[in-house]
């Protein structure tokens, strides 16, 4: 398993331990925790995707 996958396994199990989980996890909540925890931080290539897509959607309303 990359160093990648081996990151994201790790703090997924930090959040489960941390939050507590008896079921399926919200990939958004894990995600929100990871981030504001300093265990992931996006690349400046995937914010301005979606920053695009917001950017995309707001030409298709229009």
């Amino acid at each position: 398993m990359s160093g990648y996958l081996n990151a994201v396994k790790d703090y997924v199990e930090r959040y489960k331990a941390e939050v507590g989980s008896d079921g399926l996890l919200d990939p958004h909540a894990v995600a929100e925790w990871a981030y504001h925890n300093g265990l992931h931080k996006p690349s400046i290539k995937t914010v301005i995707e979606f920053v695009a897509i917001d950017i995309a959607c707001v030409f298709r309303r229009h």
